[in-house]
């Protein structure tokens, strides 16, 4: 008994390390749009500035925005991209939480609304509880979630099932809470081979949305190489630009 409630209070305790890891700040060659939020300061790289419309990309856990946006310029070069780096990420201000992410991705969003044409949104795994909530929260033109869940809730009292995690987490990230509010069109990208976040998690959340959502598995893909997949972009393009899309 004792080593359960010392388990317990160890993933209390210690939660916010296993959801976050924060990157360093990596040198780069792209603009940098930097707003203070609370008194936060919170960076987020531009890359292709100037275009009429703007893809916002909220990354995973450990992404390194400066990283991803080599790829996303050359990809989706259509779009102004932001990339945020969340609190304590990249030379961002303060430490993750989900309430101070989540309050600074509505300002990024409003802050760049007045200077584009329409706002698509594309989150990855812990991104896509961002997206999510933006998506519910603002209007969106399009919705892009890659390896999604329906909750860190519920990934977590699957991994941990000896522990009550509604009481435990702090960061729940409930996606599958807010589906019924997102109206716009949404992608989900599933990758063939998940070991991060189990299928029946993505599948729980596609349930929860009121319009059946786009969903396209991406073969030979896991859930850290599943955006190096040409098939993935090909896709995405596809989605964002025309009105009609073939799975």
């Amino acid at each position: 008994m004792f080593a359960y409630f010392a388990a317990g209070t160890y993933l209390y305790v210690e939660q916010r390390s296993f959801v976050f890891f924060p990157s360093p700040v990596y040198e780069h060659e792209f603009a940098e749009l930097e707003l203070n939020n609370d008194n936060i300061n919170v960076k987020t790289l531009i890359v292709n500035p100037g275009k009429r419309n703007a893809l916002i990309f909220f990354g995973g856990n450990a992404t390194k925005p400066a990283h991803q946006a080599v790829h996303l310029k050359e990809q989706f070069s259509d779009y102004t991209v932001y990339l945020m780096s969340y609190r304590g990420y990249g030379g961002s201000e303060g430490t993750p939480s989900e309430a101070g992410i989540f309050s600074d991705a509505l300002q990024l969003f409003d802050h760049i609304k007045t200077e584009h044409d329409s706002i698509d949104l594309l989150g990855r795994s812990l991104g896509t509880g961002v997206a999510s909530y933006v998506a519910a929260n603002r209007n969106i033109h399009k919705l892009i979630l890659v390896t999604p869940f329906d909750s860190i809730e519920q990934v977590a009292q699957g991994r941990y099932p000896m522990f009550p995690m509604s009481i435990l987490l702090k960061d729940k990230f409930d996606s599958a809470s807010r589906a019924q509010q997102i109206t716009a069109p949404v992608l989900i990208f599933i990758a063939e081979t998940d070991h991060v976040v189990p299928h029946v998690n993505t599948q729980n959340l596609i349930k929860a949305f009121t319009s059946s959502p786009l969903v396209v598995t991406v073969k030979n893909a896991n859930h850290r190489n599943i955006l190096t997949k040409p098939d993935f972009y090909k896709r995405a393009e596809l989605f964002l630009s025309t009105s009609e899309f073939s799975e």
